[in-house]
């Protein structure tokens, strides 16, 4: 349903609601990947700014579940140094230091428009049927 609702509102600010709630259901189902991929594409949204701590938390839990542990704590550090109180990212911080070094793992590279490339491919379009049927009505 999300990705439907993605779909009819790319490049617009309610494409970071569906892109979270793609992220968060996908790391709850268990597929870390999408969910890490998810939040990635929040991030590399142009309306992400005023939310980008929030989606680096979520995305340092996705890594962080995904045994990625070096790569959550680079998040969690850029949202310590963006916002200090958010949740309880400084006990994240503080635990995961004790036993990795932090791994950079920022949003997709722009590409030439400017606009960064989203990390995982658009659904495809349907195959165009063999017989279409028109249907007039008087």
């Amino acid at each position: 349903v999300f990705e439907v609702a993605r779909q009819g509102s790319q490049g617009q600010p309610k494409e970071l609601d569906c892109l979270t709630m793609i992220g968060l259901l996908q790391g709850m189902r268990g597929d870390l990947p999408k969910a890490v991929a998810a939040f990635r594409d929040a991030l590399a949204s142009p309306h992400a700014g005023p939310r980008e701590a929030s989606l680096r938390y979520e995305l340092g839990l996705a890594h962080e579940a995904a045994g990625a542990a070096g790569k959550a704590l680079g998040q969690y550090l850029a949202v310590q140094k963006a916002e200090p109180g958010h949740r309880d990212v400084a006990d994240r911080v503080h635990r995961l230091s004790a036993t990795v070094r932090p791994e950079e793992d920022g949003p997709a590279r722009p590409t030439a428009a400017g606009r960064p490339a989203p990390t995982r491919p658009s659904p495809p379009e349907p195959a165009p049927t063999a017989k279409t049927r028109k249907v007039g009505y008087l």
